[in-house]
């Protein structure tokens, strides 16, 4: 390998990279417009629960819920006096569920028996959830203040490990930052080798004394830097706009971010030297590195509940591995030995798709020629 040879080659393709500006759109404009609609789109959170607390009499325990569930921000509290009016508000979908105090609680002088019924509306399974750990925690906290009675049996606990805070943005947001480094790095260097074939000037490239490794080296190194700004724009505007704490190990997360950024961009460049087309490779980096990344590696749907045959084929793609350090390093902290193995498997995903890349230059066939 010659580096005068590398450097004449990198300097081309920064040349390249000033003529076309909309690298820069995909580098920089995208990340952000994804990270606005990860993090404002699809939040899970529910704000407010509409829910009825049913007062049949006055009691001091359900003035005591009615009082402490009004101030929670996640709740709108109403009352109705009988469970049937609540049923009727419920079918009619002006509320989101019932709060029904049994005749036991009525008073706290006869707590032997004690039940609180919570009834919600269950058409939405994630809305369900939410709208009942929120009542749940917000109950439990009322009811732990009432210090004169013994009240264990009428406690309701619910904690959510790793995020206590219940926000869904922090169980989300690490997994789509995976989608978001994906689509920016293999999207624009799908473009790369594609782009030349199109324009006739890869022939050049050909002729010349240039190796398939120094090409693939020099289209690498630019666009992996412009793509490694793209995903460090990502985490910074994770942080700034939704505070999502780092538990975990900063440098394994820098590294991470950066080896699954070059894996990213080396699928890219495989994806361009395979399909020689840009509207083809384009197209195909979508299906084959975005999409799998959303869909099959863990970010939104957990792979232990999907067929056998799907969850084997999200443990062979590395955004499997990156998600689950993402989260390792974002939620939960701990398990360095679990961040070494997946950096270790995505090592070995960018030094596969690049010696695919090199093999494929290196057999090529690739004749230049303009597409009309």
């Amino acid at each position: 390998m010659s580096l005068l040879r590398l450097k004449y080659l990198i300097k081309k393709e920064i040349e390249q990279i000033n003529k076309d500006k909309s690298i820069l759109i995909i580098a920089f404009i995208v990340p952000f417009l994804l990270i606005l609609i990860y993090g404002y789109g699809m939040s899970m959170d529910i704000k407010p629960v509409k829910a009825a607390l049913v007062l049949e009499n006055n009691s001091s325990v359900s003035t005591l819920l009615y009082s402490r569930l009004q101030g929670s921000e996640y709740l709108q509290i109403t009352t109705v006096y009988s469970h049937q009016e609540g049923e009727d508000l419920l079918k009619r979908h002006k509320i989101d569920a019932i709060i029904d105090i049994k005749s036991d609680l009525k008073s706290p002088l006869n707590l032997s028996q004690r039940e609180i019924l919570i009834t919600v509306n269950g058409s939405s399974g994630i809305f369900g959830i939410n709208a009942q750990s929120y009542l749940q925690q917000a109950i439990s906290g009322a009811l732990s203040s009432y210090q004169t009675v013994k009240t264990q049996s009428v406690e309701i606990i619910s904690r959510n490990w790793f995020n206590e805070a219940n926000i869904s943005n922090r169980y989300i947001l690490p997994g789509q930052t995976v989608g978001i480094i994906t689509l920016v790095g293999a999207f624009m260097c799908s473009l790369v080798i594609a782009r030349e074939i199109n324009r006739g000037t890869f022939e050049s490239l050909i002729a010349s004394n240039v190796t398939a490794f120094e090409i693939m080296l020099s289209k690498t190194i630019p666009y992996f830097f412009m793509s490694l700004w793209g995903s460090f724009l990502t985490l910074i505007l994770t942080e700034l706009l939704f505070k999502i704490p780092i538990q975990g190990s900063v440098l394994l997360l820098i590294l991470t971010v950066c080896a699954y950024t070059l894996s990213s961009a080396a699928l890219g460049l495989f994806i361009s030297a395979l399909m020689k087309d840009q509207f083809l490779a384009t197209e195909y980096a979508i299906i084959l590195s975005f999409l799998p990344a959303i869909l099959l590696s863990g970010s939104l749907f957990d792979l232990r509940s999907v067929p056998p045959f799907i969850a084997f084929i999200g443990y062979l793609i590395p955004p499997t591995y990156a998600v689950e350090s993402f989260r390792i390093c974002f939620l939960s902290g701990g398990n360095t030995d679990t961040l070494l193995i997946n950096l270790g498997i995505i090592i070995f995903y960018i030094v596969f798709f690049s010696s695919l890349t090199v093999l494929l230059l290196k057999r090529s066939g690739i004749k230049g020629g303009r597409h009309d």
